[in-house]
């Protein structure tokens, strides 16, 4: 019996599975240049919004 079940506890997934987890350790990049060039991509915020939204998320100023 796991501790759970002896408690009466439900069991829940947790927020992040090991596989996002271990997806978040890893650097990405990721280019936009053939999405711009074939379908006319255009991003909805410029990278330097997208940082300062980074540095300061919006739901945190007030």
């Amino acid at each position: 019996m796991t501790g759970a079940a002896i408690l009466n506890l439900p069991l829940v997934d947790p927020p992040l599975s090991r596989q996002e987890y271990a997806t978040l350790a890893h650097e990405v990049t990721l280019r936009d240049d053939e999405a711009r060039r074939e379908l006319g991509y255009r991003p909805v915020i410029s990278v330097e919004e997208g940082s300062q939204e980074l540095r300061q998320p919006p739901w945190l100023q007030e």
